[in-house]
This record gives structure tokens, C-alpha cells and sequence, in this order.
């Protein structure tokens, strides 16, 4: 076989010479500067002469292992399902680049954003922090298809004041889901519905812990009375809002938007808790319903938490029923009805105990200030 390859490369003009079974070579002058330059070039030649059809097909002898699957992106394909899946959302992109208008548009300084040296236009000099001028302008697209729709992205921001250990901009991924609607009645309305959808997600992917608060500061163009947001610790996880209507009109929007914004790599690295299985109940539970009058401002969560301490041992699960303003309650109130759950797994429950823990339930509520309604 060295003969051979000695033969072909010396028909080439190389200049082969042998030495202890290895072959040196001199590669032409005519083609040191244009085709052969690499030992592969070596190979093809000799491939070319010899007859790629007379060399046998080997197999590597090597495992071929499936690739590591990316968890966080699992995690994320799992959210965007549950968005379109559940709450019928449709998936939209956006750039990651805004302009300086588009910025001061929501009372920020441009000089907070990442610049772009080499920008194609000047509506793309800064990257966004987060997805809400996003939102906007995908509204003010689509508001002349349809009066209602609703879609979810999502993107990357970039935050110049937290630095990563590359001494670069930090990233954080969000998804930001958004509705569009026509008047205040039905903002409100998509505005509990987000809330609902926040307890859900959290709830599916075992995340606990996360309270809901009003936010102590909100920028101008937030609504006033339609800002919440989620917290764990000093974690925010994610907040529900509504544009404010003035702030819509100026921008040429007479409907009305509401949106949820998740942080997605705060919440995939959040700790959970892991679902087990439980058998059913040997006895059967027993639940009551209670409607009770309660500010407007008044978050539900804290109504249900008193229930819930005012059941104590026995309890097993509470649920909110429904949410009622209008017709026959006060202008500053709404009606809340809820139901609770209480049972012991090792025996059933005496009609006794369970109107002593509905009369606790109630006298817990009225003392914090929560009429019954009647």
C-alpha cells in the first residue's frame, strides 16, 4: 500500500520520500499556494486518484449519546403550552430593540437602557428592559384587526445597574402576556382573571409561598387601583396591571390593556414543592359556604387566610366562589363567598364541630371587619 500511495503522489509531482514507515512530502511549487495547504488536502488527493468507490465504509466505533436536554427551556415550552392550551393566548416576537421615544414614552431615561453602536435605524438605538413597550406596540398593531384579542411573548431584558460576572449587562427572560378589551367593566374582569391565572401557574408547577401585595410605588402609566404584584421574600415573581386609560388614550388606544409579566428565571430556579400521592379519604369531608362584605381594595387572600387559621386542625381546603359588585352592595364594597373544607382522616365529623368551626369561621371574619353578608 505505501508503493501505491508513492506511486499516485509522485504522479502528482510530489516529491515523496520514505523514512522508519512514515512518508515526507514536498508539495509542488505550482500548488504550495492555491489548493494544498492542510493535511486534508493530502487525503482528498490521494482519495481523488486512488477511488473514493474502492475505499470500504468503516462506522465510527464511538457511543453516540442523546444530547443533555435544557431543562429551563422544558420549563418554558411547559408555560408557553399552559398559556395557549388553557387560556387560549396567542404566541407573539418581538425585537429586543426600542427607540428613545418609545422609552421616554413611559417616563424612563433612555441613558438607564443598553445602546447599540452599529443600530440599523434610529427606532432601534436601545435594548429593552423588560417586554411593556413590547406589549404596546403589539397592541397598536393589531387594534385595527379586532376589538378584543389576547397574546403572551416571551423575550429577554437587559439591566444596566446589575452586572453579570463578564462585567456585562444582566439578563433576565420574562414572559409578559397581555389582554385587549374595550372598557373598564371587562379590564376588571381580565384583571381577576390574570390573578386567577397567576394562582394556577404557581399552583400547577408547585410553587408556594408567593403573596400578592399592592405595590408601593407604580409609574405613571399604571392604573391606580389595578396593580398587584407577587412576592416571595424580597423575590418579586411576578405582577398583574392595567395601563392606565389616559395613558392609552395619548397613545392613540381608546381600549383598555391589561397584563401579567412572569419572571421566568427567578421562578424556574425558585424552590418547589414536589406533588405526592395521597390516598382518598376513608370519611367523607364536609364544607360550608360564607359570603361576606369586604372593601374593594381588600385582597381575598387575606380572607381566606383567616378562614383557613380559623379552622384549625380540621381544615383541609378552602375556595373562592365568586367575586360580585353591583346591584344591592355598597358603591366602596364587594361581596366575596367562599367555601371551606374541613375533615379528619381517622374519623367522620360530628354535626357539633362542624357548626362550632362555621361560627369560628364567621366570628374570626367579623372581627376583622368583614360583615356577613346578608
Amino acid at each position: 500500500m505505501i508503493q501505491k500511495l508513492k506511486r499516485f503522489l509522485s504522479s502528482l509531482y510530489f516529491k515523496v520520500s520514505k523514512k522508519g514507515g512514515v512518508l515526507s512530502l514536498l508539495v509542488p511549487s505550482f500548488r504550495a499556494t492555491k489548493d494544498i495547504g492542510i493535511d486534508a488536502d493530502i487525503v482528498e488527493e490521494i482519495g481523488r486518484i486512488y477511488g473514493y468507490d474502492n475505499i470500504d465504509p468503516i462506522p465510527f466505533l464511538d457511543e453516540v449519546k442523546p444530547p443533555k436536554m435544557n431543562q429551563e427551556r422544558l420549563f418554558e415550552r411547559k408555560i408557553k403550552n399552559f398559556f395557549v392550551n388553557r387560556y387560549d393566548f396567542n404566541e407573539v416576537y418581538n425585537y429586543s430593540f426600542v427607540s428613545e421615544g418609545d422609552i421616554k414614552t413611559f417616563g424612563d431615561d433612555p441613558e438607564n437602557y443598553l445602546g447599540l453602536r452599529n443600530y440599523l435605524s434610529v427606532d432601534y438605538t436601545k435594548i429593552r428592559r423588560d417586554l411593556y413597550i413590547s406589549a404596546l406596540k403589539t397592541v397598536k398593531v393589531n387594534l385595527k384587526h379586532s376589538d378584543y384579542f389576547s397574546f403572551f411573548e416571551v423575550g429577554r431584558g437587559y439591566h444596566l445597574e446589575e452586572k453579570e460576572s463578564d462585567g456585562l449587562a444582566k439578563e433576565n427572560r420574562y414572559l409578559i402576556a397581555t389582554h385587549y378589551v374595550q372598557n373598564s367593566e371587562e379590564s376588571k374582569e381580565k384583571f381577576y382573571e390574570m390573578k386567577a391565572i397567576v394562582t394556577e401557574l404557581f399552583a400547577q408547577f408547585g410553587f408556594r409561598g408567593a403573596m400578592p401585595k399592592v405595590p408601593t410605588t407604580t409609574n405613571e402609566w399604571v392604573h391606580p387601583y389595578r396593580a398587584i404584584e407577587y412576592k416571595r421574600g424580597r423575590d418579586k415573581f411576578a405582577e398583574v396591571l392595567e395601563f392606565d386609560p389616559r395613558f392609552l388614550s395619548k397613545n392613540g388606544v381608546e381600549g383598555r390593556v391589561v397584563t401579567l409579566k412572569i419572571d421566568l428565571g427567578k421562578f424556574y430556579s425558585a424552590k418547589k414543592s414536589i406533588t405526592k400521592f395521597t390516598d382518598l379519604p376513608k370519611y367523607p369531608y364536609s364544607n360550608f359556604e360564607v359570603t361576606v362584605l369586604a372593601d374593594k381594595r381588600t385582597f381575598v387572600n387575606d380572607i381566606l387566610e383567616i378562614a383557613k387559621r380559623s379552622s384549625k386542625k380540621i381544615f383541609k381546603d378552602i375556595e373562592l366562589l365568586s367575586i360580585y359588585e353591583g346591584k344591592s352592595i355598597p358603591e366602596d364594597k364587594k361581596s366575596v363567598s367562599i367555601k371551606v373544607t374541613i375533615g379528619d382522616d381517622n374519623r367522620t365529623l360530628k354535626s357539633k364541630e362542624i357548626e362550632k368551626t362555621l361560627d369560628n369561621v364567621v366570628a374570626q371574619l367579623k372581627k376583622k371587619g368583614f360583615a356577613l353578608k346578608s
